[in-house]
């Protein structure tokens, strides 16, 4: 399973100075989930020279899951002067759709005059990091919002294929000698998507 999340902001130095302080935690949280899901993000920031940017900023705007929009009066006056903007256009479409989208507040703006006021916020109780007199709270709190919406997803998708009817359960009776002629072993089959990746569980354990 993978969750794909793309962080848009404005290309301006001091914002990427706070994309690289929330990315520190994201090395945590793909340890973290490794057993569960694979997280991937996408940012403008790391695209190598020689790439692609249109490309891949459209297929990754196209696949994710969740949206990290980082706020500031630049980006907000960014996407008011060019509502039609691609990127734009594409976030609106999958939150629509029920991707998930999250504003994290950077510095003091008019957020709540945005189309995007009706969102909840990162962090929260609307206090943007510039405001926080300890930078690491924020981070740590905007970090614990992010985790609260993956489990969810996560939670969503298992509860999905469980109630998947390509779902398959395969009995198969033991032979060993010494053991009850009448115990089970029980693979759970599960079909994701449409790759198959194979999740197995026996007596049902993983």
């Amino acid at each position: 399973m993978v969750i794909r999340i793309f962080i848009a902001y404005s290309l301006e130095e001091k914002e990427e100075v706070y994309l690289n302080e929330i990315l520190k935690d994201f090395k945590m949280l793909k340890k973290k989930y490794g057993n569960k899901c694979k997280l991937e993000t996408f940012h403008k920031g790391n695209v190598r020279a020689g790439d692609d940017i249109s490309a891949m900023s459209n297929l990754s705007l196209s696949e994710a899951d969740i949206f990290l929009l980082l706020i500031n009066r630049t980006f907000l006056a960014d996407i008011t002067e060019d509502p039609l903007d691609t990127e734009f256009q594409a976030i609106v479409r999958k939150h629509e759709n029920g991707a998930i989208v999250l504003p994290i507040l950077l510095t003091r703006s008019l957020f709540n005059e945005s189309i995007f006021k009706n969102l909840s916020t990162l962090p929260l109780r609307g206090k943007p990091i510039s405001k926080w007199d300890d930078k690491d709270d924020a981070y740590t709190e905007i970090s614990k919002g992010i985790m609260v919406r993956i489990d969810a997803m996560i939670e969503e998708k298992n509860k999905r294929l469980d109630d998947d009817p390509k779902i398959r359960r395969m009995q198969i009776k033991s032979n060993d000698k010494g053991k009850d002629e009448n115990a089970l072993n029980f693979i759970d089959t599960f079909i994701f998507d449409k790759f198959f990746n194979y999740k197995i569980s026996i007596n049902g354990k993983i």
